[in-house]
């Protein structure tokens, strides 16, 4: 009878254990989190806050749960950062059409309604009167608002022009202004409207902690793009325009100052900007 065969033994084999700096998912040190957040990230591209800036004097902390309806659906929770001292705000106004029949009517030489007189006399008409007149309510909203939750009135109220950059809303505009801001359209690959706001806004961008709050559409880049490229994760918007159109919010905006409750604001990068449609507020 053949002798049985015994199998023959297996020596068993440790793996060397991964390095700390190698393992996956291993945690970095609390200290290089912040280095390599900023390394992985282009911030001329993105408006993602680049963290370990000082939490300035009268902020708040709010809790934002941001809806992505990408290819998967997901929610994101993040901690933003608003500043809640009024003195460190500013509200820039998104402009009125000055090429339309509203502004054809204060050029008309024979009209008689008072803002067309003032301006045929050469009397002191104001930037925000003009455009409140030009845009009815939605730029009437805007003004009216602002200079409400303005800590000096319309003064710190500026407003975005064709061909000007940011104007307080209070500053003297002539008839030959008023042409001038109608031969330029919004368009951000023209320069003459772009560059003067450029220069405003990088002055604007070294002001100290000053949070800078946008009255007008951020669904296009008109504007919101350039100035959330000056102002990254200083320039707010209020969250109830989104899904609003331009009458919703002006009488959302009038209502607000009718009783004296400032909107609740969110940062512009990162945010939704469009939106289903919100529910209807009739005009005051």
């Amino acid at each position: 009878m053949p002798a049985k065969r015994t199998p023959p033994t297996r020596q068993a084999t440790t793996k060397p254990a991964p390095s700390p700096s190698r393992s996956r998912g291993a945690a970095l040190p609390a200290g290089k989190q912040l280095a390599e957040y900023r390394r992985k990230r282009d911030f001329s591209v993105t408006g993602e806050p680049k963290g370990g800036d000082k939490k300035s004097a009268g902020s708040k902390l709010a809790f934002v749960v941001q809806k992505h309806a990408a290819r998967n659906l997901h929610f994101d929770l993040r901690l933003e950062q608003v500043s809640e001292d009024a003195s460190r705000r500013r509200f820039i106004l998104s402009p009125a059409h000055c090429g339309g029949k509203r502004a054809q009517l204060l050029l008309n030489g024979r009209a008689q309604f008072p803002l067309a007189a003032r301006l045929q006399r050469g009397e002191k008409v104001t930037l925000g009167e003009v455009f409140a007149f030009v845009s009815g309510l939605y730029f009437r909203g805007k003004l009216t608002y602002a200079t409400r939750f303005s800590p000096e009135g319309e003064s710190q109220v500026l407003v975005i022009t064709t061909n000007r950059g940011l104007l307080p809303a209070n500053t003297p505009v002539t008839l030959p202004d008023l042409v001038a801001f109608g031969s330029v359209d919004i368009e951000v690959d023209d320069e003459r409207y772009r560059r003067p706001l450029e220069r405003d806004l990088l002055l604007l961008a070294g002001a100290d902690q000053l949070d800078v709050v946008l009255l007008g559409s951020v669904a296009t880049n008109r504007y919101a793009d350039i100035l959330m490229a000056a102002l990254r994760e200083r320039l707010l918007f209020p969250v109830d325009f989104v899904g609003r159109g331009d009458m919703s919010r002006g009488a959302l905006l009038l209502r607000a100052t009718r009783d004296g409750v400032e909107l609740p604001y969110r940062i512009v990068a990162g945010s939704v900007r469009r939106g289903a449609r919100a529910p209807r507020i009739n005009s005051p």
